[in-house]
């Protein structure tokens, strides 16, 4: 009786031991999941299938850049898998092979060197200087002011004008160079920037401007040195030199 008890406790106890392994063991396990899809194909340069489309797809999620995903495996997809391997601590050979794919699927428990997400690089924005006026702008007294006559300073800036320091305030100069302004494109040159002015800013305008919209700027004039070139003494005698 005894003898089945201690046998009893023994088992209880193995059973306790084997069950805690696993559980650590699976809790020590780095399992890394990298999309729902599962790829079963071999991948590499050549390869046309909708394997490689959901591996481009995958890759483009992550920052990497394949383009648009055609399910064709070019030399861009391969740069871009080289680059997948080096920052997941897999060999980089720009091939989806069984180790890659073990690890794409979440069934492998290798540990990549730092986080698989590539930093995408931004696309470049192009800021148009063309301010958007829904206003008459005009000197009167009170000057106008705003966002807007700030954005007419800095346009007419950009293309050669001088308004000074944009201050938002429709001074004497800004009228003076938006008169400029309208003379160089055919525009009635009032100094207001009235609907047909606005037009021609904002895009919408059929005006064909008399030639180039930007002003060329005006040169620093450089001064012409009066110093005499002299090759004998002057003096004061009489008769005078």
């Amino acid at each position: 009786m005894a003898l089945g008890i201690f046998l009893y406790l023994v088992v209880f106890a193995l059973a306790i031991t084997i069950l805690s392994f696993a559980i650590f063991n699976f809790s020590s396990t780095q399992v890394y999941a990298e999309s729902s899809f599962v790829f079963t194909e071999h991948l590499e340069l050549g390869v046309v299938s909708n394997d490689v489309k959901e591996l481009q797809t995958l890759l483009n999620s992550k920052g990497y850049d394949v383009g648009t995903p055609d399910g064709k495996f070019g030399p861009t997809t391969k740069e871009q898998v080289i680059l997948f391997q080096k920052d997941s601590g897999l060999t980089p050979d720009g091939i989806i092979g069984q180790r890659v794919r073990a690890f794409l699927n979440g069934t492998s428990t290798v540990t990549p060197t730092h986080k698989v997400t590539r930093a995408v690089t931004p696309t470049p924005t192009t800021t148009s200087t063309t301010p958007s006026l829904d206003r008459t702008l005009k000197f009167i007294v009170p000057r106008m002011s705003g966002d807007d006559v700030k954005a007419l300073q800095v346009f007419l800036n950009s293309k050669g004008y001088d308004t000074g320091t944009p201050d938002g305030f429709f001074g004497p100069n800004t009228k003076a160079q938006v008169i400029l302004f309208q003379k160089a494109n055919g525009l009635f040159p009032d100094g207001s920037v009235g609907p047909k002015t606005r037009a021609f800013l904002n895009g919408t305008s059929t005006v064909t401007p008399t030639h180039k919209v930007t002003r060329a700027v005006t040169p620093t004039p450089t001064t012409t040195s009066t110093t005499p070139s002299l090759d004998r003494t002057l003096k004061f005698i009489v008769p005078r030199m």
